[in-house]
């Protein structure tokens, strides 16, 4: 193995997606804020797509009157907190990154959507992508390989 401390910001973003419980959105079109404008390679219309579909995401898109053209506010204030993280999770499907870390990423989401998104991910996992659910919820914390516990002094523990 090899510290993560020896990796840099640079190396560690190549193979990393990061969600955070409130994401921020650009002032573009949802279309874009998938994409990130960070994405290496030409993403298709398809691959846009599939992404809002593994986020649970399509269904509220395509009911808009401009769909994945419509543009958002500065951060996405013209849509739901629950919306916005499906946003950001379709940003990182789309990214195809090896390791995703979903911070608290579904705390605004309906159990029907975290049930779907959990469904992917378990997918996601089996294809081989190490997911970090982190989440104080023991109903999605159930649903984990093995949890991981940061205690005060910042130590992790395996828990049994």
């Amino acid at each position: 193995g090899l510290a993560a401390s020896l990796l840099s910001r640079e190396a560690v973003s190549r193979f990393t997606a990061y969600v955070p419980q409130f994401p921020y959105l650009f002032h573009m079109s949802i279309r874009e804020n998938i994409l990130g404008g960070a994405v290496p390679i030409e993403q298709t219309t398809t691959d846009i797509l599939r992404a809002a579909r593994l986020a649970d995401a399509a269904s509220f898109i395509e009911s808009r009157e401009d769909g994945y053209s419509s543009i958002l506010l500065e951060n996405g204030r013209n849509l739901s907190h629950g919306q916005k993280q499906r946003i950001a999770l379709a940003r990182a499907f789309l990214s195809d990154k090896s390791v995703l870390i979903l911070d608290e990423s579904t705390s605004a989401l309906d159990e029907v959507s975290k049930d779907r998104i959990l469904d992917t991910l378990r997918r996601e996992a089996k294809k081989g992508k190490i997911i970090f659910l982190i989440s104080h919820k023991e109903r999605l914390n159930a649903s984990c390989s093995f949890i991981l516990r940061l205690d005060e002094n910042g130590r992790l523990f395996r828990l049994p």
